[in-house]
């Protein structure tokens, strides 16, 4: 886990990142007295009050390589009680087409570095990922595809109209 701190007059910025590429659940001790806390979910944009422990600690669930921004500071936001179970994750580690150049695509069961196959070792050029998701239709808002557009760092397709390419 890595850690930017910035402090501002009114608040202590704390950019948390999960390193690896495993989920990380953890309680982080801050260092900090007196104020209260918010989770900033840079992915979805979502804010909300988080309880801050005795010693100044918050509990963390960070996927893989993902962040979030802890914020302390006077305002008081309302810290949630008991939450709605979150919709399950799409697993995105296996079954993607991969293209080199203007080769054919081929399956890869799960992604590789490519120093792993003499073929690609000392490729540089173009590579082409592709994987068809099935998203629930309760995931499915108007905002979407417009978020897509914005953050993507790839071409998105929904219901195989083009959406964006970042």
């Amino acid at each position: 886990i890595g850690f930017v701190h910035r402090a501002t007059p009114d608040a202590d910025i704390y950019f948390v990142a999960n390193t690896t590429n495993q989920k990380q659940h953890l309680t982080a001790k801050f260092r900090v007295s007196g104020m209260k806390a918010e989770s900033w979910n840079p992915f979805d944009g979502s804010v909300k009050g988080v309880q801050v422990g005795p010693d100044s600690s918050v509990p963390l669930e960070l996927e893989p390589y993902g962040s979030r921004l802890v914020i302390f500071s006077k305002r008081n936001l309302a810290v949630p009680v008991a939450s709605a179970a979150l919709a399950s994750p799409i697993d995105l580690s296996s079954g993607w087409r991969v293209a080199f150049g203007a080769a054919s695509p081929t399956l890869w069961d799960t992604l590789k570095s490519w120093a792993d196959s003499d073929a690609t070792r000392y490729y540089s050029g173009v590579a082409t990922y592709e994987k068809e998701i099935n998203v629930p239709t309760n995931w499915i808002t108007k905002d979407l595809p417009g978020f897509w557009r914005r953050n993507s760092a790839a071409r998105a397709k929904f219901a195989k109209r083009h959406a964006g390419l970042a």
